[in-house]
């Protein structure tokens, strides 16, 4: 070691996270004084000092990921003030602990991570991630231990902790139970004590107890008979089934003796405690008394409060039990014993149904200390079932499941509190956590006698819910948000879809039917319901979009959603649902509805040849049935024979219609195209049959469509036939129009052609004039130029 004397002992060390471990060590070195508080993990957590302005640690802050199983109470102290707190950092759990120095203090971080038990100095804390921190405070100038040449060369080093082994410093021995030096030379009996120590540390009680009755029996002298006798009385009283009389000869001998000793107080207690097994509660009263008046301060004065307030069972005793468990409580010395009162006084408070001071007492324990719970896992199961039956669930569960997560699997034990949570989850409306432990105990009991209720039990929770449609729906979102992708989302969407197909509200069924079962009878119904209820156009055909091929819709539904699907131009998904079903019809008045709608689909997609078949059969069971408002089929059937080069039954059924339809501007188009025959095959008088019917047609309708081209193939069919005054009469009256210019130049030339060849040569001439006054250089003003030029030469000739 590198000072002079040393003197150190033990403040404080408890255990936290699982493996953390916090130890504050005092010493003294040439006259000053110093303290180490070292930090030790299984996992590098990490420590960072918090300097201010003037360069000098305001504080240190060590972070350890996770969520402990207990805390601490915060502490003061002559060089450091402790404290703990939580805080999440990137979405993580932490544990950040806050080391501030006292008044006049100063610290210094290092992180030791190299082997303590070597003369080798301790790097500086430079490393911000390490399994083991020390923080050293100290009040002079610099580090009272630290090597002046150590400070030189390698700035922050130190040479602390003492090395234990072989080195050239003095060190301390082994230490009692009372942590007093013990000198003696190594032999036997402190291998036997050490083992005992051990199984005591494990909590092997029954081990223990027959390694100290060997070891009391073979080393009669040994330094270690005190701390022996008092392993056994620990170990008795916390060995279940012992006998409280043994309990008590031990102690009565061991406090006899040793009655000032620092371990006294444990001692009497456990000796109360074995009085109170045997109900002989004047002698334990007497003994818990004895602690609250002898030992005021220590650790099982306030336990011993805890005690005489169990006892106290009376109606008359009611007031002053809460009074001795308050004082008890606020009086504990570490959390432990905190934990342990608490627990009483909730046990106390649930039994006389004060309920919400068992609610707060025990929420207490579970928020500071729940490995409490886990320590007395027997007892905290039964507080589980006390709470269920007096109605407490969402505690009981919490414990029932809490115990659960860290039992042995598979046991007994397990699967009765896995279930009981599920119970008690469910009974407390927290379904979700319900669901976690039914879940947990199919999975690790599936062959078990209650596995089947478990299920049972485990839909009921999840999918029965009483009241209204809207709280039906709001609990199946929650599943389906909640649960993603599992069979419960399956059967929340279907149990969903239920809800809204028996509220008619059919188009939000079928929004679902892409996640639904594709066989599941909702979606066919709800397309059935919805386009049956449905009468707008627009609205049918998005329904329709996507719905089954194969719905069997009624004759009526079909007819209004095979009309709106060709009016919204839906003609290929029309056919797909609906060109199979004349079939079915057996009215010949309905199927000629239907072969007329069809037709028109056919014609539409291009299906000429089944339109053409269609359109016969709706022509014939129109006529049949008096149905003349299907006729009108003959227009896209005669379109279908000329394009399809059947231009003799194209004629027949233009004939049809001229006679069922008389004036229908419809027959406008029919008799173009019978215009356009005539003038390809040149047969003048079909030119002039079908001209002068699409001119009276047009008259008769205020219309002009194929005008002035019909008008000059008639006048030039009535002109070949030598009938000029038909042909100047037909030119005439398409000039009384308004003509585009070079139409009216057409008429013009026209009409001077035929004037000149009647022999009124001035008639020619002024409406040749006329033509090109409108604009000689177009094809007509050019042709009328050359045809006056060529009159006028000629009149010059004699």
């Amino acid at each position: 070691m590198r000072f002079l004397t040393f003197m150190i002992m033990i403040f404080s060390s408890f255990s936290l996270l699982g493996a953390l471990e916090i130890t504050l060590n005092y010493g003294k070195e040439k006259g000053e004084d110093f303290a180490v508080l070292n930090l030790k993990n299984n996992h590098e957590f990490t420590c960072k000092p918090n300097t201010n302005l003037k360069n000098q640690i305001d504080s240190i802050s060590c972070y350890i990921q996770g969520i402990p199983q207990s805390g601490f109470n915060p502490a003061k102290g002559p060089f450091f003030n402790l404290s703990y707190n939580m805080v999440k950092i990137d979405s993580k759990d932490y544990m950040k602990i806050e080391v501030v120095p006292a008044k006049d203090m100063q610290v210094r971080l290092f992180s030791t991570f190299l082997d303590l038990k070597t003369p080798l100095g301790i790097p500086s804390g430079e490393r911000s991630n390490a399994k083991s921190f020390q923080i050293v405070a100290y009040s002079g100038v610099r580090i009272p231990f630290l090597d002046p040449s150590y400070e030189v060369k390698n700035k922050d080093a130190i040479n602390f902790p003492v090395t234990i082994l072989d080195t050239e410093a003095p060190t301390l021995g082994e230490l009692d139970v009372n942590r007093r030096p013990l000198k003696y030379e190594v032999g036997q009996d402190f291998e036997a004590f050490s083992n005992i120590k051990d199984l005591m540390d494990k909590k092997e009680y029954l081990n223990a107890l027959n390694a100290i009755a060997h070891a009391l029996k073979t080393y009669k002298n040994s330094l270690f008979i005190k701390d022996m006798t008092y392993y056994a009385i620990v170990a008795l009283s916390k060995q279940p089934g012992s006998d409280p009389a043994s309990i008590i000869t031990r102690a009565k001998d061991w406090i006899s003796v040793y009655s000032r000793d620092e371990k006294a107080p444990e001692v009497i207690y456990y000796l109360a405690l074995a009085y109170i097994k045997q109900n002989s509660l004047a002698n334990a009263k007497y003994y818990l008394v004895r602690i609250i008046s002898e030992y005021p301060n220590s650790r099982y004065s306030p336990l011993a409060r805890m005690s005489l307030a169990n006892m106290l069972t009376a109606k008359s005793d009611l007031k002053q039990a809460p009074l001795l468990y308050r004082r008890a409580y606020e009086e504990a010395k570490d959390l432990e014993s905190a934990s342990q009162i608490a627990i009483s006084w909730a046990l106390f408070s649930l039994n006389n149904d004060d309920l919400a001071n068992t609610n707060n007492l025990i929420e207490k324990v579970l928020k500071a200390n729940p490995s409490y719970f886990l320590e007395h896992a027997e007892k905290s199961y039964l507080l589980a079932k006390e709470l269920a039956d007096k109605g407490v669930y969402a505690l009981a569960a919490r414990i029932a499941f809490y115990l659960s997560q860290n039992s042995e699997v598979p046991s007994k034990m397990h699967a009765d509190m896995l279930n009981n949570a599920g119970i008690y989850f469910a009974q407390a409306k927290d379904y979700d956590d319900a669901h976690k432990a039914n879940s947990l105990f199919l999975h690790h009991y599936p062959d078990s006698p209650l596995a089947s209720r478990v299920k049972s039990r485990d839909d009921s929770i999840l999918f029965g819910v009483d009241g209204s449609n809207d709280k039906k729906l709001a609990r199946y979102d929650y599943l389906l948000k909640t649960y993603p992708n599992t069979p419960i989302a399956k059967k929340a969407l279907e149990l969903k879809a239920k809800v809204l197909y028996d509220e008619k509200r059919y188009e939000d069924v079928i929004a679902l039917s892409p996640l639904l079962d594709s066989t599941s009878p909702l979606i066919a119904n709800a397309y059935k319901n919805a386009l049956m209820t449905e009468n707008d156009c627009k609205k049918i055909a998005s329904i329709t979009k996507d719905a089954p091929n194969d719905l069997d819709l009624d004759f009526d539904t079909s007819m209004k959603v095979f009309s709106c699907m060709q009016k919204e131009h839906l003609y290929q998904k029309a056919n797909l649902m609906f060109k199979d079903k004349y079939k079915d019809i057996d009215d010949s008045a309905k199927l000629a509805s239907w072969l007329y709608l069809q037709a028109k689909n056919l014609y539409a997609l291009g299906d000429d040849k089944d339109a053409i078949k269609a359109s016969y059969d709706v022509l014939d069971l129109a006529f049949a049935n008096d149905k003349p408002e299907y006729y009108d089929i003959g227009f896209p059937l005669f379109n279908a024979l000329f394009n399809g080069n059947k231009k003799d039954e194209a004629i027949k059924v233009a004939k049809q219609l001229d006679a069922r339809f008389k004036d229908d501007p419809r027959l406008l188009m029919v008799h173009f195209n019978l215009l356009n025959l005539a003038d390809t095959k040149r047969d003048r008088s079909a030119i002039k049959l079908e001209a002068s019917r699409i001119l009276e047609l047009q008259a008769k309708n205020n219309r002009s469509d194929f005008s002035p081209y019909a008008d000059f193939l008639l006048a030039d069919a009535e002109s070949d036939d030598k009938e000029y005054d038909a042909a100047l009469k037909v030119l005439n009256n398409a000039l009384s129009k308004d003509l585009k210019p070079q139409d009216k130049q057409q008429a013009l030339y026209k009409s001077a052609n035929i004037y000149y060849t009647k022999g009124d040569k001035q008639e020619s001439i002024k409406r040749l004039e006329t033509c090109k006054a409108i604009d000689s250089d177009s094809s007509f003003g050019i042709l009328c130029s050359n045809a006056l030029g060529l009159q006028q030469d000629t009149s010059k000739l004699p």
